[in-house]
């Protein structure tokens, strides 16, 4: 385990979930969905793009589950160039208690913003809504990466700590 991984499984439950809240502010876009059913759309259409059948859909995950969640997103962020040095700066220097101010009803949001965030810096998509209302993804063909490695690493780190549905990659 890294000096980092270390300092991530140190922060309080309300820290990591605020560092994940403050890192998705800053890394979204105008098309981040920012409802919790829209989140879980947009992050299954993205399982269903790279072949999975696994869901997000969610049993009810507990506020602990969903900062175990941000602790194990924090790190798939840590690994990112994009995004490691502002995870490094924030897991230094932690919110103070009274600024952190994430109402424990929404963990699970901030996780599933987080997700979505990592998928935009690190894959290279944008998530749309069609005139359907269903979600989908819109690759930057010139900066196409491995979306399948990205968001695997997603699902098989948090879909424990979170309850997701477990699901198999499928022939397409």
């Amino acid at each position: 385990m890294t000096e980092l991984e270390k300092k991530i499984e140190a922060l309080t439950d309300q820290e990591a979930l605020s560092i994940v809240a403050s890192l998705g502010a800053e890394f979204s876009d105008a098309m981040t969905p920012e409802n919790e059913s829209d989140q879980t759309a947009a992050l299954d259409a993205a399982l269903q793009e790279s072949g999975r059948t696994a869901s997000v859909q969610r049993t009810a995950a507990t506020p602990e589950q969903a900062a175990e969640g941000a602790r194990e997103l924090l790190k798939i962020m840590a690994g990112l160039p994009e995004m490691r040095t502002e995870v490094e700066s924030r897991v230094a220097e932690p919110p103070w208690q009274e600024a952190l101010a994430v109402p424990l009803v929404l963990a699970a949001p901030v996780v599933l913003t987080g997700c979505i965030v990592v998928l935009q810096v690190a894959a290279h998509v944008h998530f749309v809504v069609g005139s359907d209302g269903r979600w989908s993804l819109k690759y930057d063909p010139s900066k196409r990466a491995p979306l399948d490695n990205i968001l695997l690493k997603i699902v098989d780190r948090l879909s424990g700590v979170m309850g997701w549905l477990p699901g198999s990659r499928h022939a397409r």
